[in-house]
C-alpha cells in the first residue's frame, strides 16, 4: 500500500536532523511497530541534484537495536513503467552484520515490552556530484531491514522541458525487448515456467506470490526450489513474440550478511488478449536459488523477498545449512 506521508522540500533537503523530530514524534504515536519510510513526491531533476529519503523503525528497544537501521538498511527503488528494479544498500557496514535471533526466541533476545523506542536516519539514494541521477519516471521505493519492510512511497522524476542536465541518465539501457532469463531447462527440471511446475497460484491482484522450503541443505547436487507467481498490469515493454516477458527482482539478505544479493528474473507469460477487456498478464515459475546466487558459500538463514511493478511479496526465509 503506498503511503500518503510526505516530506516537504525543507525537511527533504534541509540539514539532516531537520526532519527527525517530527518523524520520531509520528512513530512512537502510531499502534503498528516495524519501519517506516518518507520521501518528497516529486523530484525536479534541473532543480535538484540528490535524492534523500528518511527511514525509521520503532518497537521494542532490542528490536530496535537488533535491526540496525544504521548498519542494515537496503532500499529498493522499482521503475514502475517497466518493473526494472535496483536494490541499494544505504545503511553503512561497521563490523556489525551477524543478526541475533528475535525477542522471544531460544537462545535470542529477552522478550519484549510494553516500551516503545524510535529511530530515524536520512539516506541519500543518489547524489550526481557522485554519480548520475535516476532517468525521469516514477519510482515505487521500499526499505529493508532483515526481515521488516515498511511501506512503499510513489516518487516522481521530471526533467525540466526548458533546460537539459547531462547528468541525468535518459537511456539507461531501455531499448530491445526483453528476453526470458533464466532459460528453461529443456529436460523439465529448474528453471520451468509451466502451471505444472510451479506450487502456487497467481494472485488475485496484481503482485507475486512466492514459495519456499524453509530449509535447503548444501550438498552435492542439492538444490533449493523456490516457486513463484505473478499477476501484472499490461505494459508494451512487455510484449514478446510469443506473448509478454514480466520482470521479477529477487532481492536477498541474510542473517550473517546483510547483502543485498539481487537476482533479476524475465518470466515468461503465455496469456493470450483474447478482447474480453481482461488487462491483466499471469505468470508462473519454479527455479534453482543454489544456481542463481551465492548462498551455499555462506550458509545462514536467507531471506528472500520478490519486486515487480506492480508489487512485492516477503520476506520468505530460508535456512541454508552444511550437511
Amino acid at each position: 500500500m503506498l503511503s500518503e506521508d510526505r516530506l516537504s522540500e525543507e525537511e527533504s533537503w534541509g540539514t539532516p536532523l531537520q526532519a527527525s523530530p517530527r518523524l520520531l514524534h509520528d512513530l512512537l504515536g502510531r499502534s503498528e511497530r516495524g519501519m517506516r519510510l518518507w520521501a518528497p513526491s516529486l523530484v525536479a531533476l534541473d532543480a535538484r541534484r540528490s535524492l534523500p529519503v528518511h527511514a525509521g523503525v520503532v518497537g521494542d528497544p532490542v528490536e530496535v537495536d537488533r535491526l540496525g537501521l544504521l548498519e542494515r538498511t537496503i532500499v529498493v527503488a522499482v521503475d514502475v513503467a517497466t518493473g526494472r528494479t535496483q536494490a541499494l544498500r544505504v545503511g553503512k557496514s561497521s563490523g556489525r552484520e551477524t543478526l541475533a535471533p528475535a525477542p522471544g526466541f531460544e537462545g535470542g533476545l529477552g522478550p519484549t515490552t510494553g516500551v516503545l523506542a524510535a529511530q530515524v536516519a536520512r539516506f541519500v539514494l543518489w547524489d550526481t556530484s557522485a554519480s548520475a541521477a535516476w532517468r525521469a519516471g516514477h519510482y515505487r521505493l521500499t526499505a529493508l531491514a532483515a526481515n521488516h519492510a515498511s511501506n512503499d512511497v510513489l516518487v516522481e522524476l521530471i526533467r525540466s522541458t526548458k533546460t537539459v542536465d547531462p547528468a541525468v541518465r535518459d537511456g539507461d539501457g531501455l531499448e530491445g525487448a526483453l528476453q526470458v532469463w533464466p532459460q528453461p531447462d529443456p529436460a523439465g527440471g529448474l528453471p520451468r515456467y509451466d502451471a505444472a511446475g510451479s506450487s502456487v497460484s497467481p494472485p488475485s491482484e496484481p503482485g507475486v506470490v512466492l514459495a519456499t522450503e524453509r530449509v535447503a541443505t548444501v550438498r552435492a547436487g542439492a538444490t533449493c526450489p523456490l516457486h513463484g507467481a505473478v499477476r501484472a498490469g499490461r505494459r508494451d515493454v512487455y510484449r514478446a513474440r510469443h506473448g509478454a516477458v514480466i520482470p521479477v527482482t529477487l532481492v536477498i539478505t541474510g542473517t550473517e550478511t546483510a547483502g543485498p544479493l539481487v537476482v533479476p528474473l524475465c518470466i515468461p507469460s503465455f496469456d493470450r488478449d483474447d478482447g474480453s477487456g481482461d488487462t491483466g498478464l499471469t505468470a508462473r515459475f519454479a527455479v534453482d536459488l543454489f544456481r542463481l546466487a551465492e548462498l551455499t558459500a555462506s550458509p545462514q538463514t536467507y531471506l528472500v523477498y520478490a519486486f515487480t511493478a506492480d508489487g512485492h511479496t516477503g520476506p520468505h526465509p530460508i535456512a541454508v545449512v552444511a550437511d
